[in-house]
This record gives C-alpha cells, structure tokens and sequence, in this order.
C-alpha cells in the first residue's frame, strides 16, 4: 500500500491503506447507478484448504512481477525482495500456513431513462 500512495494510486489520506473499498460506492454513484448494494466475501486459502493451490500459484507467478514497481518506489531492493518471496513459498508449503482474504463486490442498476 505505501508503493501505491507513494505513487499516488491510493484514496488513503496516510498511505496506510488502498481506500479503494470506501470509494466503490461512489465512483458508482458518479457514473449514474442507483440501488447500489455491497456483498463482502472471504477466501480461506490456509493450506489443504480448497482456493489454497490456486492462490499459492497465483502468488508464486505475480509477485515476481511487483518487484520492479516497488523497486521503483524506493521501498526494496530486488534481492531483499526475491529473498522475501521465497520465504513466502518456504512459509506458504508448510502445513499450519493459513491464509484468508477478504474480498468486496459492489453494484448498481441505471436508472430508468424516460
């Protein structure tokens, strides 16, 4: 989150977080959708757990791919960083590795044009 502040891609006031989840609502709203409803959702990806192999897949493939940005940012190294996700793998494999993302949906319908 501080490499998207940093890079100002973030709503958060303090680079403490994305603030993305609280603009949702509003960026509906601006482009004219009405009844606007949020449905929060959460994966287990522990390990044994059903999403586990896909997440760890999917985590082993792009994380890679954020070293250049947060190089970039000032807020790595590519070694401190390759060392990093390879403690993540190491850490990911083992069996009391548990893991759960939270995960928000939000919609809205046009109003009926008369």
């Amino acid at each position: 989150t501080s490499a998207m502040w940093k890079d100002g891609k973030s709503f958060s006031p303090d680079g403490k977080r994305l603030g993305a989840t609280l603009m949702i609502s509003q960026f509906l709203r601006e482009k004219g959708l009405i009844n606007i409803q949020r449905h929060a959702y959460a994966l287990d990806f522990s390990f044994g757990a059903e999403a586990y192999e896909a997440t760890y897949q999917d985590l082993m493939m792009n994380y890679p791919l954020l070293s250049t940005f947060l190089v970039k940012m000032g807020l790595t190294v590519k070694e401190e960083f390759d060392q990093l996700c390879d403690q993540v793998s190491v850490e990911m494999q083992e069996l009391g590795f548990r893991g759960l993302w939270f995960f928000i949906s939000a919609w809205g319908s046009k109003p009926d044009s008369m």
